[in-house]
């Protein structure tokens, strides 16, 4: 299931496995440093719920 997406980032949670996949997209190759804290700090968000 899809739980994030934006223009440089999807997370999608696979529940039974407790597995988060990321999927960086091709826009990353634009991405500010501020923007890759800012993914992170997102990813952080879904690994500790």
């Amino acid at each position: 299931m899809n739980v994030y997406q934006s223009d440089y980032l999807q997370i999608d949670a696979f529940d039974e496995q407790r597995l988060l996949e990321l999927t960086w997209l091709p826009a990353t190759a634009d991405m500010t440093s501020e923007e890759y804290k800012n993914e992170h700090v997102e990813l952080l968000k879904f690994m500790l719920d």
